[in-house]
């Protein structure tokens, strides 16, 4: 009996730590969020103050160092492999 209690306590305490540390590494990164501008065909930087309203075209961007990517280049549907 105290085995399945002890089990539940470890497996608890494991799922809490991972989704604690999948969250910290999420915040951790540089995103930005892009709005869609009819007057440049494109989207430019939301700046702190602007809102979002419906109907708005929203992109949440993340940059990547592409200075580890190899010199050749990688197809897009291999980027999955390069995570």
């Amino acid at each position: 009996m105290i085995e399945i209690i002890l089990g539940a306590i470890v497996a608890s305490i494991s799922f809490t730590a991972g989704a604690w540390f999948k969250a910290a590494m999420y915040d951790s990164e540089n995103w930005e969020v892009y709005r869609y501008d009819p007057k440049i065909m494109g989207y430019r930087v939301l700046t702190f103050g602007d809102r979002i309203h419906r109907g708005d075209l929203i992109v949440l961007g993340h940059q990547l160092n592409t200075l580890s990517l190899p010199i050749e280049g990688i197809p897009m549907h291999d980027m999955d492999e390069h995570r």
